[in-house]
């Protein structure tokens, strides 16, 4: 596996990731699922941010196809926020997450940022973050770094 940042040619899989992701969630948290944007919001906003400097994606891939992604942003006073993380359903629960936030984690302290949100998701992205170091707040997921 390995991480870079993606290209427009890229936003087909990302975009068929993240359409995964919110199928995964309508069985999950069918609530949750309902308040998600449609997915022409989701494919422009990505597009949007691979040329925004305040936000940055990585994307995991292997040899054969994408893995994962993670979509950051920094809002003004320097607070990070995980915009999104959409890991292939068969990667999850592997290293891609951990490997994916290594990366961010860099980033966001590269650009001055010392506290970084992660809305709530569901159980399972929410156990993940707390692996990482992330407490629950009453709004959401808070990781210091």
């Amino acid at each position: 596996m390995f991480i870079r940042v993606p290209q427009v040619a890229d936003l087909a899989a990302m975009v068929r990731l993240w359409q995964e992701q919110v199928n995964l969630l309508a069985i999950l948290s069918p609530k949750l699922a309902q308040s998600i944007l449609p997915l022409e919001h989701w494919s422009s906003a990505l597009q949007a941010a691979l040329s925004d400097s305040q936000q940055q994606i990585y994307l995991a891939e292997n040899s054969t196809h994408v893995l994962g992604f993670m979509w950051l942003k920094v809002e003004p006073g320097l607070t990070g926020i995980v915009v999104a993380t959409c890991i292939e359903i068969h990667g999850q629960g592997s290293t891609v997450g951990a490997t994916l936030w290594s990366h961010a984690r860099n980033w966001f302290q590269s650009q001055g940022v010392s506290v970084v949100s992660v809305p709530k998701q569901s159980a399972i992205a929410d156990a993940f973050w707390s692996t990482q170091g992330a407490v629950v707040t009453d709004r959401g997921l808070i990781i210091s770094l």
